[in-house]
C-alpha cells in the first residue's frame, strides 16, 4: 500500500531505515536526587517553587548549601556531612511557604537553663520565679516561646520598666507575656518622655 504524501511504501522505507539506526542505550542517571541548594538569609530553601524553613543557625553567610532528597511524600534537608537537619510533608501544591515552627526556637539551651537565665535578669527573683511558674502552668507546650519574649523585652526595654512590668503583672495576676510585654513598652516609652531622659 503507497502512502497517499509520500507516494512511497511504508515497510520499504522503514527497512531502509533501520539500516542507519543505533540501538537505543538509555543513559545512566545518577540515582543521588540529593543536589546542593542555597541557604537563604532567611534559614530556608526553595524547592521546586516552593520555600522550606530550616532551623535557626543553618545560614551562616554566603556559600552555605544544604542537600535535598525526597523520600516518597517527605522532603529530607541533610547537611554537608549527611546528617538530618529537617523533614517536610511536601505540599500538592506550588507556591507554598512550609513552616516547622519548631526552626523558629533556639533549641541550643535547655529548657531549665533558659528558665534560670530569664529569671536571673529580673531584680526579684522571687517575683520572676512566680511568673515564669503562672507561665508554666498556663501554657507548658510554649514556655520557651514566653521565656523568649520576656528575654526580648528585657533586652530592648531594660531592667527598670520590666521589674515594674512584672511587679504590676504578678499584683494585678497577668500571668500572660502579652500583657508584660505592653506594660513593659508603655512604663519605657514613659521613661523616655520624661526630662532628663538621655
Amino acid at each position: 500500500m503507497v502512502h497517499s504524501t509520500t507516494m512511497k511504501i511504508p515497510q520499504e522505507q522503514w527497512y531502509i531505515e533501520c539500516r542507519s539506526l543505533l540501538p537505543h542505550i538509555p543513559l545512566a542517571l545518577s540515582s543521588r536526587t540529593d543536589a546542593d541548594h542555597q541557604v537563604m538569609k532567611t534559614n530556608s530553601v526553595r524547592y521546586r517553587v516552593n520555600i522550606y524553613t530550616l532551623p535557626i543557625g543553618t545560614y551562616k553567610g554566603e556559600g552555605i548549601v544544604v542537600y535535598l532528597k525526597e523520600e516518597g511524600i517527605s522532603l529530607v534537608i541533610t547537611d554537608s556531612d549527611g546528617h538530618e537537619i529537617a523533614r517536610h510533608m511536601m505540599p500538592s501544591v506550588s507556591d507554598q511557604k512550609v513552616i516547622n515552627s519548631n526552626h523558629f526556637r533556639d533549641m541550643s539551651v535547655k529548657l531549665s537553663e533558659y528558665w534560670e537565665k530569664v529569671e536571673n535578669m529580673f531584680g526579684d527573683n522571687d517575683v520572676a520565679s512566680l511568673f515564669a511558674a503562672r507561665l508554666q502552668e498556663r501554657y507548658p507546650r510554649y514556655l520557651r516561646d514566653q521565656l523568649a519574649v520576656l528575654h526580648e523585652c528585657m533586652v530592648s526595654y531594660g531592667q527598670e520598666p520590666c521589674d515594674k512590668a512584672l511587679a504590676i503583672c504578678c499584683e494585678n495576676k497577668l500571668f500572660s507575656v502579652g500583657s508584660f510585654r505592653e506594660i513593659a513598652e508603655g512604663l519605657h516609652l514613659a521613661e523616655k518622655d520624661t526630662p532628663g531622659y538621655l
